[in-house]
């Protein structure tokens, strides 16, 4: 072979072993990339997952089947809504003339009409993350019946994952596990888990207990307003109530955590990889609030945006509807007192101007706080659904205890007796809503005739069932609302009909968080 043949195999080898190389290179690189241990990771994230300060590894997380390191689907919910149900007859009493009171129905109304004549945009993707634990199922199944099905997406932060009620397994390093006192170390696990798998698939998250009503719509076009946009491009967007109390030194204040507060990806990003690495990561404790609020200050100092409306009135809510509504009319005790507190706080060092009740309360509110799970259903069937139309036909639940809910329909004249479900006649066609006999004064559980037996579950006719009223059952005003009302035996099947709705008592007005036996109003440790 001549020196020249020799020369051009050796240079079409030297190629062969390029290309090669350069298509390993390439190859290898796309597989390592694609198949990394934990996928969620983005280059632009300094900490991997389980490389956070003082936060469990990944391995902790335990999944409804066993499985090591579990990851949720944070749209659960969307893939498989709840429908919203109807547990106890109070969610079907007159709008007004429940715990809401007349007057925080009227501001409940305001903030409904809000919302359906709103123009403004609300094209924002929010992550919904709630603490809770396995004893929570009450709250968050109102919670994924209600307003949770609206967010993109949703983390129940618990004590045992199941796929049954969405809860999913979260330790932390706390001392005290899921108790009370570790909800500073559980906020930074849930902060830390937020990070690490949904940080750059969302644009903002919400982080607030299972006893909160959320009110979407309004959150979204809040997060979606310049405001929002101009302070996230020069500050951290951390949004709440400044709350301030107590011996709090002058001009302190911090996220209100009954509320909840609400975090820009950039705000999230920020501080999970300053603040929650280096600031009181060993803390103990129920003020999760207090010590998020002072980290946090590592990133904007002692400011938090302005979360009120145009007018000045507040969107973000620490008590019930009715409290913010009646207050300081109708005193609420060490709560509304704190609220009033922190207002005055403001004015002072702020120069916001105290409001109360209607002037309190925005038409554009977010958040209200301390809530039951009948209570948060009330509140959706108050803002969203048509109670007349809602509860004609539904099926009570019902129990002989006086704090359960009814299990059937009422059921109409005790007169008739049926040998299946008793049904009332089809010549009745009422043709105006049914009222509560005026000579009912109910002392006792409603009773029917010995002779009544039904072998079925009674139902309403077909008949009634497709009536649709124009406006909700009254009731009358001796009627009491310790009791349920009795059918009267002296009902006759006269036109129009006379229907005696069976009312359970409302449940105990608890303001009791059902997760980590709730937060104390009472925060151990004062800022000074």
């Amino acid at each position: 072979m001549s020196m020249a043949s020799s020369r051009v195999l050796l240079a079409y080898y030297y190629y062969i072993v390029i290309i090669l190389l350069l298509y390993y290179y390439f190859v290898f690189k796309s597989i390592d990339t694609s198949n990394s241990i934990e996928k969620f990771s983005k280059p632009s994230k300094k900490i991997l997952p389980g490389n956070h300060f003082n936060i469990p590894n990944f391995t902790s997380r335990i999944g409804p089947n066993g499985e090591v390191g579990y990851v949720h689907d944070p749209q659960f919910l969307i893939k498989n809504p709840r429908e919203y149900e109807i547990t106890n007859n109070v969610l079907c009493l007159p709008p007004g003339e429940w715990d809401e009171l007349p007057e925080g129905y009227a501001a409940l109304t305001k903030i409904r009409n809000y919302m359906e004549t709103s123009k403004e945009i609300r094209d924002v993707k929010l992550f919904c993350a709630i603490y809770t634990y396995d004893g929570g199922v009450k709250n968050t199944n109102a919670i994924q019946e209600t307003w949770g099905k609206k967010c993109d997406g949703l983390l129940f932060a618990s004590s045992k994952s199941n796929k049954k009620t969405g809860h999913m397994h979260l330790p932390s390093n706390s001392n005290d596990g899921f108790g009370y006192e570790g909800m500073v170390q559980r906020t930074r696990t849930i902060l830390s888990y937020l990070y690490d798998y949904s940080l750059d698939d969302y644009d903002f998250f919400h982080i607030s207990g299972d006893d909160v009503y959320l009110i979407i719509e309004n959150l979204k076009e809040f997060l979606a307003s310049e405001k929002v946009k101009d302070w996230d491009n020069e500050n951290y967007l951390i949004a709440g109530f400044w709350l301030h109390w107590g011996q709090m030194k002058e001009g302190y204040i911090y996220m209100g955590g009954g509320s909840g507060y609400t975090l820009s990806r950039k705000a999230l990003k920020a501080y999970v990889e300053g603040p929650l690495q280096t600031c009181s990561v060993f803390k103990e404790g129920s003020a999760e609030d207090v010590i998020f609020s002072d980290c946090a200050k590592e990133l904007n100092g002692n400011k938090f945006i302005d979360t009120r409306d145009s007018v000045g009135a507040h969107r973000y809510h620490q008590l019930p509807v009715q409290r913010h509504a009646t207050f300081p009319h109708t005193d609420w005790g060490f709560s509304t007192g704190m609220i009033k507190q922190a207002l005055e706080h403001l004015e002072r060092n702020f120069s916001f101007p105290v409001v109360y009740q209607d002037d309190y309360i925005s038409r554009s509110s977010v958040a209200f706080h301390k809530h039951s799970d009948v209570e948060l259903r009330r509140y959706e069937m108050l803002l969203y659904k048509n109670i007349t139309q809602e509860c004609l036909n539904v099926e009570m639940h019902s129990s002989t205890s006086p704090s359960s809910t009814p299990t059937h329909a009422p059921t109409i004249s005790p007169t008739l007796t049926p040998t299946h479900a008793p049904t009332t006649s089809p010549s009745l066609t009422p043709t105006h809503p049914p009222t509560i006999s005026p000579n009912l004064t109910p002392t006792h559980a409603p009773t029917t005739s010995p002779s009544l037996t039904p072998t079925h579950a009674p139902t309403i006719s077909p008949t009634l069932q497709n009536l649709r009223l124009t406006h909700p059952p009254t009731i009358s005003p001796t009627l009491k609302k310790t009791h349920p009302p009795t059918i009267s035996p002296t009902l006759k099947k006269t036109p129009p009909p006379i229907i005696s709705l069976t009312l359970t008592p409302p449940q105990s007005k608890s303001i009791s968080n059902s997760n980590t036996k709730v937060k104390s109003e009472k925060i151990e440790e004062i800022v000074n």
